[in-house]
């Protein structure tokens, strides 16, 4: 099923269009990874920070224990100690903003999220929670060239392009998001059937005002 549209469905975005979350990229070399979520790991990796003081992987590992548990407050004031430990830690930045986002802080979400990016630009995922958060605080057109960059990046991820023609329609760009949606439609045929509601209608809308349009293209971003 198409990701929702709400902020609060970030957590599970990440998981559906790009896979890394806080529970899949914390490779703590430490007896804690090796332990299974949950109350369990929570103790292991409580036992192996006493043991090897001063290692930000293993809070950032103790974090997605707390994750498991429910415990948000308590996986961000981890995340926040590995940052204190290691500034650019990129995982407990990104696990930071993951958080924060599930806790509806959006705005210090995005200066983690900004924060990661900066230390490590290679993974597509922090630019996705980028684009989302901008939308969320009504950053349209941040949020807009955000979502182009991730098209330019590949050029072919049909989610990309209709997230960049949600983003045109609410510019009230209406000729530029149907010529987006069906570049959308050429890359995945189901997308109209898989689209929510909100989508739908929003398509359906700029199709009434602007009429039909020929399929957008964008060129491939060029390497530095």
């Amino acid at each position: 099923m198409r990701p929702t549209l709400a902020c609060a469905a970030l957590v599970v975005m990440s998981a559906a269009c790009h896979p890394r979350t806080i529970t899949t990229r914390l490779d703590a070399n430490a007896p804690c990874l090796e332990a299974e979520a949950g109350k369990a790991g929570r103790n292991a990796c409580r036992d192996a920070i006493a043991n090897n003081p001063g290692q930000p992987k293993l809070h950032t590992r103790l974090a997605a224990s707390h994750v498991a548990l429910g415990q948000d407050a308590q996986a961000l004031a981890e995340l926040e100690h590995a940052i204190r430990l290691d500034p650019r830690n990129f995982e407990a930045h990104y696990g930071a903003g993951m958080v924060l986002a599930r806790m509806k802080r959006t705005a210090e979400a995005l200066a983690h999220f900004r924060d990661a990016r900066a230390i490590d630009a290679s993974d597509p995922s922090v630019t996705w929670h980028i684009a989302y958060a901008l939308r969320t605080l009504g950053e349209h057109e941040q949020a807009f060239a955000e979502f182009r960059g991730l098209v330019e990046r590949d050029p072919n991820n049909s989610s990309a392009w209709s997230w960049m023609a949600i983003a045109a329609a609410e510019l009230g760009r209406h000729a530029e998001a149907v010529a987006y949606w069906q570049r959308t439609l050429e890359l995945n045929v189901r997308h109209f059937d898989l689209m929510q509601d909100t989508e739908k209608a929003m398509f359906e809308e700029s199709l009434r005002i602007a009429g039909p349009q020929p399929a957008a293209h964008v060129e491939p971003a060029k390497k530095p």
